[in-house]
């Protein structure tokens, strides 16, 4: 029993020897790896001002440039498709006379449609032309009534004229002036009048200057008759009163 107590007793101390030699070896070559890595540099301060551009640019070093790596993408192969077969041919006989009929019945619409169209046409340059005709007639109709009317009033004018001066040419003549009659003065003396729609003379103006005394003679004859027998009407569709030019004739019988 003592031997085998003693036995196991030495065992534990090989065992803690053993221990405590290994953990000290550990922490030696522990710190010799700490003291190798890191190591304290002395910098004198005073020296440090002299150092040059060059040295610097020495102590400080470019990094390495950096690989890049070239990376290849490989294009995908896209692969062209046939179109696929068409239709007609796996449409049954039935169908394919189905779809001629519905392209007939289209063709038809169309044709319609564009009949109509220059049927919508042709009326609407007949329609202008009739529009044309009718314009011109209108126009030409407006003209013609125009020289009509101006016809007319030419027309009632000289008849007027002819009437009013045979009136005047009677009654100056029954009332000859003596003075002209010893002196054998004779001849036709035209004065302008202006007459309003009842007749009324409005103005005279002698045309003729000579004989004098038969000039006055007329002017003092118009403004005693003061009034003529009424114009037409016709003649004042501008104005209110006409001008007319009246000769007198004095003749010695």
């Amino acid at each position: 029993m003592n031997d085998q107590f003693f036995y196991k007793k030495f065992l534990i101390a090989i065992a803690l020897s053993i221990f405590f030699h290994l953990s000290f070896l550990y922490v030696f070559y522990k710190k010799k790896e700490e003291n190798e890595i890191v190591k304290y540099t002395v910098v004198d301060l005073a020296s440090f001002k002299n150092f040059t551009n060059e040295e610097i640019k020495q102590v400080i070093k470019k990094p390495p440039p950096v690989k890049r790596k070239i990376v290849e993408k490989k294009l995908k192969t896209v692969e062209i498709k046939k179109p696929a077969e068409s239709t007609d041919k796996k449409l049954l006989p039935k169908q394919k006379k189905v779809i001629a009929g519905i392209e007939k019945i289209q063709k038809v619409k169309t044709e319609v449609n564009e009949k109509i169209i220059e049927e919508a046409k042709t009326n609407v340059n007949e329609a202008k032309k009739q529009k044309d005709t009718i314009t011109k007639s209108i126009d030409f109709k407006k003209s013609q009534l125009k020289k009509d009317n101006e016809l007319l009033v030419n027309q009632s004018m000289a008849l007027y004229l002819r009437k009013i001066s045979n009136e005047i040419n009677k009654i100056a003549n029954n009332v000859y002036p003596k003075k002209a009659i010893r002196r054998k003065l004779q001849g036709k003396i035209i004065t302008r009048i202006k007459i309003g729609k009842d007749g009324e003379v409005v103005d005279i103006k002698p045309v003729t200057n000579k004989p004098k005394i038969l000039v006055e003679a007329t002017k003092k004859l118009l403004e005693k008759m003061g009034r003529l027998s009424t114009p037409p009407q016709i003649l004042f569709q501008k104005n209110r009163t006409i001008t007319l030019e009246i000769p007198v004739n004095y003749l010695l019988k």
